[in-house]
């Protein structure tokens, strides 16, 4: 049995102050024989999770306990806590939530408020706030401080930390000892654990450089005199030697003895949406769907939902769907336009009848198996899509519909990747930059690991060897390569709790802000909490305003559900590869494919969106070759044309997978589904036996050996590129109904489009091609014309005054109102007169004449230019005399100027708005361009 504890330890989750990585600290830990080990990360517990599963795995004892920021009577310090129980583990939960919600440190007044019977304190030797006066040599205010804490802590449950002597300074250390003798107090051995080895100070050096946007040379360890590495059991008894220090080793026993924790009792549920009981009412709100999605509840409706509503049932997931339905229900009520399914849920009959996902799986085939298995217990999983400037509308209702303290967002941690990792070290270690983007150019975007990248790299393994200053570089990148450095919030995922999420994980309340967990997506599951997926998806944004803008400029309220499915202008459309802005068809590649294929139905263009990405992508010119010559198409067996036929002969789907092994070797749909899993783990055992019973069960079915092990072995070639059918149906409505818009609305959809885009120039140098292509203009900017968004017009889209440089969006705003409100502007005097009470700038003027935004006047730009201040006196000149000087419009004398060349001109537009707008320089010369070709 080991003769000490460490109880002050920080991991890699006390960002960019511990080198201990979890997993090699645990190592370490057992490799040194400790049979306990504390975690005391400063103020947060994101890694504990994971640390007490390392701990278990190997046989230790954790400890979990936070170095906690507090504030006392005007002095700042930290103290540790520690959990003795469940309940002292809860009590972390609420002081870690508090310490990193607020700005402020905790008082000694805040820690008088929580239960102290199971939870212990130990005061840190030079940070504590009595340690502190201790060390300014204010005695009496050491004394009075250490009566509060006593009065706080009536228990005894605390200890005053001992660090080893040649750690801190002999005087302060002397008067802490002393201190702690006078006063009685209990003494105990901390370490203050920051790196995991002996000689790692170098590392922790290059993280403190980072940290504080210093130099490496600069940082001076004597920071962290008073931490350490991970000592041994023979380096703490060599460290504190005396009978005081021995004591104190001993005390760390003592406190170790008093900590037994479990969290198994720490789990919770999802909220109720109504008292009614779950099953019954998910079944009421099911049937009253059904009698709305289907006039005639047939006979196979009636059939696929009592088997869904029974796995939903035996599996206890009623209340995920309930929950799932009621805000969906809540979006709708708001007007909110929502994605017709994501990922396997769109293979549900349910979610189709409670409107959570709006895609009829009957009419495409689609599999409730693939979603939900009862032969494989796994969570549901219904992703859904919301606009995406909406979206956090959704958010706040669920907070408010289950209460704050039930709801939170999901934490996320930024680490160093590969390129960051050199980025930052060559940062404060001085690496000249033409050296680190001569590195860098070796360093693909989507890089594993440093090593491998040097491994694989003849010339960075040369640097590395031959080059010290590379060498040295190379060597702080990968010791820091992996390290958490900042933490951000899940893109989509959300958490639901009946019990107050509190009073099972830490969380972190921000002011104005939802709150989100301190522990990651991976570690929620083992409380008991489900992750709902809210995404925001732009694109939902464009069809939305789509609708919305059709419906103002044409009187067509279009419904999405009603609209033709193999509309052929549409068709046309995407056949011709004019997929600029269409959602999933915007790629180069993609447009290729649709050229070649020329999709005619619906069906197609969900096939191509399948196939269009690495592996199946090899199956395209197959799948062409099957839609242009049917009768050509050949099928491995007769029997599999049902279920390939949609696709030409070609396995595209997972689905399909699934079917075959239901058709050929009779597999129940969950079997099939569990088949298809097993071959995309490439599990050779499990895979070995599931040919055997593939093959058995073709027998069985009447096909021979051959032919089985034939078809075997296809569906293993297929199987690791097919794609979610379900997913790929929903995605392809979304696609499908924007280019329905963009092929019968074309000046609606790129203003709409524009719009999204504002500020990409490359998309939005694509799409204007596209319009030239279909004769229609990017039109430039007016302040009689313009928005101050991208607006449809004749003869194609009207640029924003919005996006005019300097501009900005109140100033558009407000020129648009002052002309809805006032009428139109008449005239150059007119427009500055009045602009003036919105106080337009000098350089705003200046950039909307330039980019030909007052050119309707028929005013020179030049003259216009040189007319400002001329305008303003004017102007000043009127509101100084008032009513005894009548002055016209007319009476304005413009200053004299040449006109702008015609290039002139083009680049001051291109310098306003990005875009040569009412020409381009090479015009001039496109009559030499046509003779060249003719």
């Amino acid at each position: 049995m080991a003769n000490f504890v460490h109880l002050q330890v920080k991991s890699e989750y006390s960002f960019l102050t511990s080198t201990c990585r979890i997993d090699a600290l645990i190592a370490r830990a057992k490799s040194l024989g400790y049979e306990t080990l504390a975690l005391t990360d400063r103020n947060v517990m994101y890694g504990v999770k994971k640390f007490i599963d390392a701990c278990h795995n190997v046989g230790i004892k954790p400890i979990i306990g936070l170095e906690l920021d507090v504030v006392s009577n005007g002095v700042e310090g930290n103290v540790l806590v520690y959990a003795k129980n469940a309940q002292g583990y809860q009590t972390l939960l609420s002081l870690s939530t508090v310490a990193t919600s607020n700005d402020e440190r905790m008082d000694v007044e805040q820690l008088a408020q929580i239960q102290t019977d199971d939870v212990i304190f130990i005061f840190p030797e030079q940070t504590h706030p009595i340690a502190k006066l201790i060390n300014l040599e204010q005695y009496e205010r050491a004394i009075k401080e250490l009566r509060q804490w006593q009065h706080v802590l009536p228990n005894d449950n605390y200890w005053c930390g001992l660090l080893p002597s040649t750690h801190t300074d002999f005087h302060e250390h002397n008067a802490w000892v002393t201190f702690l003798t006078e006063q009685n107090l209990t003494p105990l051995a901390l370490a203050n654990v920051t790196m995991l080895n002996q000689g790692d100070d170098w590392v922790k050096q290059c993280l403190h450089a980072i940290r504080d946007d210093v130099p490496v040379a600069e940082v001076n360890q004597f920071e962290w005199r008073a931490e350490s590495h991970l000592l041994s059991e023979e380096e703490a008894m060599a460290t504190w030697q005396n009978d005081f220090e021995r004591r104190a080793l001993h005390e760390t026993l003592n406190v170790a003895s008093l900590v037994d924790v479990s969290l198994k009792s720490l789990t919770t549920t999802l909220p109720s949406v109504s008292d009614e009981e779950e099953t019954t009412h998910l079944q009421q709100l099911v049937r009253k769907g059904a009698a709305v999605r289907f006039p005639e509840l047939t006979t196979e409706v009636k059939e696929r939902l009592a088997k869904e509503m029974q796995t939903i049932k035996n599996m206890g997931f009623s209340n995920y769907f309930l929950i799932v339905w009621d805000y969906m229900r809540y979006a709708r009520k708001q007007g909110m336009l929502t994605g017709p399914g994501r990922g396997s849920a769109a293979g549900s009959l349910v979610a189709y009848c409670l409107f959570i996902t709006d895609v009829n799986p009957l009419e495409y085939g689609l599999l409730f198996e693939r979603f939900l298995n009862p032969e494989r217990k796994s969570l549901p999983d219904i992703d859904l899509d919301f606009p995406d400037d909406r979206r956090d509308e959704m958010f706040h209702y669920l907070a408010k519909r289950y209460g704050s303290e039930h709801v939170a967002q999901i934490i996320t941690f930024g680490t160093f990747g590969v390129r960051s990792s050199l980025r930052e070290t060559a940062k404060v270690q001085g690496i000249r930059d033409a050296l680190l983007q001569r590195v860098l150019k070796f360093i693909p975007s989507t890089a594993g690991e440093l090593n491998t990248v040097i491994n694989n790299t003849s010339e960075l393994q040369r640097l590395y060897k031959e080059n010290d200053e590379v060498h040295e570089w190379f060597n702080r990148a990968l010791a820091i390569e992996g390290l958490p450095r900042h933490t951000s919030l899940h893109a989509a995922g959300i958490v639901l709790s009946k019990r107050p999420l509190t009073s099972v994980v830490p969380i972190v309340r921000e002011r104005g802000a939802l709150a989100y967990t301190q522990l990651p997506m991976e570690d929620l599951d083992a409380f008991g909490l489900l992750k709902f997926d809210l995404l925001g998806l732009r694109n939902l944004t464009l069809l939305d305003r789509l609708q919305k803008d059709t419906f103002s400029k044409t009187g067509q309220h279009l419904l999405f559900d009603q609209l033709p499915k193999d509309d052929k202008k549409t068709m046309q459309m995407l056949a011709s590869g004019q997929t600029a802005g269409v959602f999933q068809f915007e790629s180069a590649g993609m447009q290729s494919v649709l050229r070649k294929l020329k999709p005619s139905q619906f069906e197609d263009i969900v096939a191509v969106n399948a196939l269009y990405r690495p592996g199946p992508m090899d199956n395209i010119d197959t799948f062409i070759r099957g839609k242009r010559s049917p009768e050509n198409i050949t099928y491995l067996h007769e029997s599999l044309r049902q279920t390939l036929s949609l696709t030409y002969g070609v396995m595209v789907y997972q689905e399909q997978v699934m079917q075959v092994a239901v058709q050929v070797a009779n597999y129940s749909l969950a079997d099939a589904d569990l088949l298809r899993r097993v071959i995309s783990k490439k599990d050779k055992d499990v895979l070995m036996q599931e040919e055997e019973r593939f093959l058995a069960g073709a027998v069985t079915s009447g096909y021979a050996q051959s032919v089985a092990k034939q078809l075997f072995d296809w569906i293993l070639q297929f199987a690791n590129y097919g794609f979610n059918r379900s997913h790929a149906v929903a995605y392809s409505l979304i696609a499908y109904r924007i280019a329905y818009f963009k092929a019968h609305f074309p000046g609606i959809f790129y203003a709409a489009y524009f719009s999204m885009i504002s500020g990409d120039l490359e998309r939005m140098k694509r799409a204007a091609a596209e319009m030239k292509r279909e004769e229609l203009s990017i039109l430039g900017p007016s302040v009689n014309n313009s928005d101050y968004t991208y607006a449809a017009d004749e003869r194609g889209v009207r640029f924003p005054l919005q996006s005019v440089a300097h501009v900005g969006g109140n100033i558009a705003k407000a020129i648009v109102s002052e002309r809805k409100e006032n009428g139109r502007f008449r005239n150059f005097i007119d427009f500055c007169r009045r602009m003036k009470p919105v106080r337009l700038q000098r350089n705003q003027l200046i950039s909307l004449i330039r980019s030909g935004a007052l050119d309707e006047w028929e005013q020179h730009r030049a003259v216009l230019l040189a007319s400002i201040d001329r305008a303003r006196e004017y102007i000043d000149f009127e509101d100084d005399v008032g009513a005894l000087f009548k002055s016209r419009d007319e009476d304005f004398r413009y200053a004299e100027r040449e006109p702008y060349t015609h290039h002139d001109k083009l680049l001051q537009e291109k310098e306003a708005t990005g875009f040569y707008l009412s020409g381009h320089p090479l015009d001039e010369y496109l009559h030499l361009f046509q003779a060249q070709k003719q």
